[in-house]
């Protein structure tokens, strides 16, 4: 491989990574922007129950729970 044939091949190389950052920036803002603005279309909108555990003090007082029943079988 000639010198001037290797220098071509990085500067394509450096140009087409260059090339490949900027499409998937560009990607990125766009759907920065349709996140941002764009409003979701439900086709199927299923319901979804609420969580069953909504507070922190209901996650604290299930963790009690759960210490006592396992400090209990021992």
């Amino acid at each position: 491989m000639e010198v001037s044939m290797a220098a071509n091949f990085l500067a394509g190389s450096i140009l087409v990574v260059l090339g490949l950052l900027v499409v998937i920036a560009g990607a990125v803002m766009v759907n920065n922007l349709f996140a941002k603005y764009w409003k979701p279309v439900k086709i199927a909108a299923f319901y979804t129950s609420p969580s069953v555990i909504t507070t922190p003090m209901q996650t604290t007082q299930l963790a009690e729970d759960k210490i006592k029943s396992t400090s209990k079988t021992k």
